[in-house]
């Protein structure tokens, strides 16, 4: 009996058959982002499933330009290429070009930009410690300088310890959802006038339950346990988005 052929092909550097694929379209002045996935390697082509549309409006067709990333455990990649052709079938599939290379982005990084969304800010200890419900839990206000997949630079006049386990909760003018996260305090500057600047790492529900066993996240409120793979894409989605945006007017 003949072994299965296995899957697990790779194509080039970290890039894998069935390893997920977000494109991103820019034409006049439109932009749209599909999600699809590596199915198979012909010859200098990539077959990719069916592109399910993400945001946007700028057309996933024959002949269109984009920008790829996808996310391995160690870090985001993106390349550059273009849309040959469509395969019809009981299951459409399309060719893109096959990358000579792939551009790596450090985890820590991933794609930090410039941003001046308000954030909300809770001390996670405090409100962990003070389950009394008639006790008043203290909520700060404050600017996220810039931003990326895994973290934010913040400037508050939350004053807090290195290392002290903060609630965050950015609004992003320009995306209609909120994101809730658990984040820690990694470094801290003395500002002017009782401000205080922060470089501060997030993290998914699952990392925080591996990293932190020991913290009671369960008796968090609900909506700070829902930060998981999927949200983070759909944050660095618009992160990736802003980028390219910026890019695209010499800016960056």
């Amino acid at each position: 009996m003949d072994k299965p052929v296995s899957r697990e092909q790779t194509i080039i550097g970290p890039l894998k058959i069935w390893d997920k694929l977000e494109l991103v379209f820019e034409e006049d002045g439109k932009q749209g982002r599909y999600r699809t996935r590596v199915e198979d390697v012909e010859g200098d082509s990539l077959v990719i499933d069916r592109p399910s549309l993400l945001t946007g409006d700028a057309l996933f067709r024959i002949g269109a330009a984009f920008v790829a990333w996808f996310i391995k455990s160690d870090s985001a990649y993106t390349f550059a290429g273009r849309v040959l052709k469509r395969i019809e079938g009981d299951l459409d599939v399309y060719w893109i070009s096959k990358p000579s290379s792939v551009d790596r982005n450090q985890r820590r990084r991933f794609y930090r930009i410039a941003d001046d969304s308000p954030v909300t800010v809770i001390l996670a200890d405090h409100l962990i410690k003070e389950q009394d419900p008639e006790t008043e839990v203290k909520v700060f206000e404050g600017i996220a300088l810039d931003i990326s997949g895994n973290g934010m630079h913040l400037r508050s006049k939350l004053d807090a310890d290195v290392g002290a386990k903060v609630l965050l909760t950015p609004r992003f003018k320009d995306l209609k959802r909120e994101f809730f996260l658990i984040g820690v305090i990694r470094r801290k500057e003395n500002l002017s006038d009782n401000w205080y600047g922060y470089g501060i790492e997030f993290f998914t529900i699952e990392e925080v339950r591996q990293l932190f066993s020991s913290f009671p996240a369960h008796i968090l409120p609900k909506q700070y346990l829902t930060f998981n793979e999927n949200q983070r894409s759909l944050l660095l989605n618009h992160i990736f988005a802003k980028q390219l945006a910026l890019k695209k007017k010499g800016l960056i």
